[in-house]
């Protein structure tokens, strides 16, 4: 996909998969749990044009609403960016808390496939 005046724009999905009987919190899990983020290494000139994740399950924890993913789910983003810089590595590092009995804090870095 191109962008204008020489750009190029790259749609890309992030997919993550969670173990049956776990889960992880929302961008914004509510009074309890881990938030998820997802943060950009993009190359020079580069930006994140739009990023859509879906809908959280909301729970009740108490009194209070805890938002969370399981199964599985994919963020979608839009960069774009000068054509020649995209030779250099697109990622992005994932942080979450894994969430059963208690949440465990984790992050991973993801690489682009071309």
């Amino acid at each position: 996909i191109r962008g204008a005046r020489g750009d190029s724009a790259i749609d890309v999905r992030v997919a993550v998969s969670i173990t049956d009987g776990w889960h992880i919190g929302a961008r914004t899990p509510g009074v309890v749990g881990i938030p998820t983020r997802l943060e950009w290494q993009l190359p020079k000139g580069w930006s994140v044009v739009s990023e859509a994740w879906p809908r959280p399950e909301a729970a009740r924890v108490g009194r209070d609403s805890a938002f969370t993913y399981s199964g599985s789910l994919t963020i979608r983003a839009s960069l774009v960016g000068p054509r020649a810089a995209l030779r250099e590595p697109v990622q992005a590092v994932l942080s979450y808390g894994i969430c059963r009995e208690m949440c465990i804090p984790g992050q991973v870095t993801l690489r682009l496939a071309r």
